[in-house]
């Protein structure tokens, strides 16, 4: 009503609690998206959901955690800052509490040229070598032709 937020799941079901902690190099970061996504729709209906649904994200704390209270379920939980990631599958029980702890690391891969634009150099150098091939031997052949027919040779201008 007043504009805020109010967590009701324990009104409806029991809850476990997930914690997770993200860490750099063994230290825990602060101010760490998280993100909790469900696995249940993914899993019970794969050829609607093709990837976990959002169920909630927050913020890490200046211990580089977060607990989040959630339902019975499987979970794909991910950290992210700036161009750092962390992500990982959890299973979470009523009344329990399961413990995630996320590794940032540099996200995306090295970059590598696409295999397309390899094999159009790989063409490009192969038709440039045979185009200079095949002028030096037109060249060539001319010269020879001239000495055989004492003809004079003309530079190209």
């Amino acid at each position: 009503m007043n504009g805020t937020v109010s967590d009701v799941t324990r009104k409806y079901t029991d809850t476990g609690h997930l914690v997770v902690k993200v860490e750099r190099d063994r230290t825990p970061i602060e101010n760490v998206k998280v993100i909790v996504k469900s696995r249940f729709l993914m899993e019970n209906l794969p050829e609607s959901y093709k990837e976990p649904q959002f169920v909630v994200e927050d913020y890490t704390s200046s211990n580089g955690s977060r607990v989040f209270d959630l339902g019975a379920n499987n979970y794909t939980v991910v950290a992210q800052i700036a161009n750092e990631r962390a992500e990982s599958n959890v299973s979470l029980l009523e009344n329990t509490s399961q413990t995630v702890v996320l590794h940032l690391e540099k996200s995306g891969t090295p970059f590598y040229f696409p295999s397309v634009f390899l094999l159009f150099l790989l063409v490009f150098t192969d038709v440039l070598i045979i185009l200079l091939a095949s002028i030096f031997t037109y060249c060539f052949v001319l010269r020879v032709l001239a000495k055989r027919q004492q003809l004079p040779i003309q530079s190209p201008q």
